[in-house]
């Protein structure tokens, strides 16, 4: 039976309430988004469709001939197109993952073609297949609701482009209730001859062994599975959706936000639901940090968990992000939030028991303690046999990391997020000429004393917060 029913069904079912005008239609070549591409012509739905290609580069001719097979495409069909090509290693250099790196770049690319063109849809051509697979490997990510809700039919702007690009556009997936088999059976029905990416079959991609081991055997014990994976991610959609809401509806009665600084009144999130509880903190630390890239569960748990009782731990938040607890209230942010940090001008011997102002509200303690496995950056146990001395960095420091290699202190300060204006007279712990630490940045392993043994304890604090992750009660 031909697939041209259900996809133009899907189709008139999935786009005609949305806006006429400019559809942009992201076409890669393969048999997905090349179905979408003529379902969409044939369909008649009253839009100017416009065609768009990216060329991430990594696959030289072939990417090239992929890039020219799509522009053939769109002049036969008579659309207007644009094909780029993307340079990942500038465009994309904070992602290590080469499949988040491209997909980051492309959906920027994506949304600054539709801001330039005012459009008011972007489509893409993922299936039930790829909604099936997302689903399975978040959920052996550990994802909870919001995660399992995987891919959604349709995104509004602000959810999808970068929050400095203005434009209209709603990223939509119409073709989320179709097989793969679908899209594949249509080309066959109009001859075309989709084009093929390689990396599609390159076993060290973690979706493509979930394509090509997982998901046949979990078909094989479930024949429906991706049309109950989707009903799932669907019924995930709609609990995370409902948290969200009550989550607004909640967020001003205990939450406040200044810059990158988001203060909770303790008062009233101890009585929040859990999952409330959960949902606030990581609607926090995106607020505060811009995404949950580097979060885990246990990472949230932790802050929840500290917010409400002290913790027998301290743990190192991902992306610098510190946590404060007092009293009444905590606060989530970055270190460069602060309205100022600690200052020296002199140099000072660091005393076994002893204090010395760094001014601004700034101190420095000191005490001895045995050691425990401390990773907050702004203390640390160590070495209890040394003379230590406080002092600013000299041109050129470098402090070492483990492994007999070192880092410029510039480079170490600037990825602490410690501001430029700060870093001259920012104190910096040293021993023989050595630096041992860089207090809220970074600490030279080799000085560090060995859990349950005699160390020296050094805190820098703030004179309105006893010591980060922990309380002033």
């Amino acid at each position: 039976m031909s697939a041209t029913p259900q996809i133009l069904a899907q189709l008139q079912t999935q786009l005609t309430s949305h806006l006429p005008g400019v559809w942009i239609v992201g076409v890669s070549g393969g048999p997905d988004s090349l179905a979408l591409l003529y379902a969409l012509c044939e369909s008649g739905i009253g839009a100017a469709v416009h065609v768009y290609h990216l060329d991430h580069g990594l696959r030289g001719d072939q990417s090239a001939a992929d890039a020219e097979f799509v522009r053939q495409c769109a002049t036969k069909l008579g659309i207007p197109h644009r094909i780029e090509k993307a340079n990942l290693a500038s465009e994309a250099a904070p992602y290590h993952n080469l499949n988040e790196a491209a997909r980051v770049v492309r959906y920027r690319r994506l949304a600054q073609y539709a801001s330039e063109t005012d459009a008011t849809a972007v489509l893409v051509a993922h299936t039930r297949d790829d909604q099936a697979e997302t689903l399975l490997m978040r959920l052996l990510r550990g994802s909870g609701p919001t995660g399992l809700a995987s891919m959604r039919p349709q995104l509004a702007w602000h959810q999808w482009a970068p929050p400095a690009m203005h434009g209209r556009a709603m990223l939509l997936r119409p073709l989320l209730e179709c097989d793969r088999a679908e899209t594949v059976a249509f080309c066959q029905d109009r001859q075309l001859t989709p084009r093929h990416d390689p990396s599609n079959d390159n076993p060290h991609n973690q979706r493509v062994r979930m394509r090509q081991h997982i998901v046949p055997a979990l078909r094989h014990e479930q024949p429906q599975l991706n049309a109950i994976l989707s009903r799932t991610a669907l019924l995930c959609a709609d609990d995370a959706d409902f948290v969200a809401h009550q989550l607004a509806v909640a967020w001003p009665t205990f939450a406040t936000q200044h810059d990158h600084t988001v203060t909770i009144q303790r008062s009233v999130f101890v009585t929040l639901h859990v999952a409330l509880q959960r949902a606030a903190i990581r609607h926090a630390i995106t607020r505060v940090h811009g995404s949950l890239r580097g979060w885990s569960l246990e990472h949230v748990e932790y802050v929840r968990q500290a917010i409400q009782h002290p913790p027998r731990r301290q743990q190192q938040l991902p992306n610098h992000v510190t946590l404060r607890v007092r009293t009444d209230h905590a606060t989530i942010m970055l270190p460069y939030a602060l309205a100022s940090g600690p200052c020296i001008d002199t140099s000072h011997i660091i005393q076994p028991h002893g204090v010395i102002n760094c001014r601004d509200e700034w101190w420095l303690l000191s005490t001895s303690a045995h050691a425990t496995i401390h990773r907050n950056r702004w203390q640390v146990f160590l070495d209890p046999h040394r003379v230590y001395q406080l002092r600013t960095r000299q041109d050129g420091e470098q402090i070492g990391i483990g492994h007999g290699r070192h880092r410029r202190l510039q480079d170490v300060m600037v990825d602490a997020r410690i501001p430029a204006a700060q870093r001259a007279h920012w104190p910096i712990v040293v021993t023989d000429q050595h630096v041992v630490w860089v207090p809220g940045a970074r600490v030279d392993p080799h000085y560090v004393a060995p859990p349950d043994t005699p160390a020296m304890h050094l805190s820098l604090i703030h004179a309105t917060d006893h010591e980060n992750f922990r309380y002033d009660e």
